[in-house]
């Protein structure tokens, strides 16, 4: 059986997919709700970068499903990556609130993806 059809990693693709979906969701409503700069009261450089993740989410989704897992891997490692760092900077620094479930949940979503990623990666054969 070929990886990419494995049930596996059919359903680890699919988390991937669905939790890069509810963010591109959340940083678009925060977006519809409260205008064209809805974190305006955070420094410039994380507002830039929480607007940007609608964009960068929605990538992640697009490369996933294309099935350019490579890129999507790499893109969707980084965002995580950063996403966790930069809400952790804001929570702790700057008391932003707002991240008291969110930041958690995003942390134990990137350690699962460090975990599940070489799973995905294409070309390697992972038989348990």
């Amino acid at each position: 059986m070929k990886t990419g059809t494995s049930p596996k990693f059919i359903i680890t693709r699919a988390i991937y997919i669905a939790c890069f979906c509810l963010g591109t969701f959340n940083h678009a409503r925060d977006f519809a709700s409260s205008g064209w700069r809805p974190y305006a009261a955070s420094p410039p450089i994380l507002e830039a970068y929480w607007t940007s993740l609608i964009f960068l989410d929605l990538l992640v989704v697009a490369l996933l499903l294309l099935r350019s897992m490579r890129v999507g891997l790499l893109l969707a490692i980084s965002v995580m990556i950063t996403d966790v760092a930069a809400n952790a900077y804001a929570s702790f620094w700057f008391g932003v609130p707002g991240f008291n479930i969110g930041l958690p949940l995003q942390a134990a979503f990137l350690g699962f993806m460090l975990g599940s990623a070489p799973f995905l990666w294409p070309g390697k054969s992972m038989s348990a």
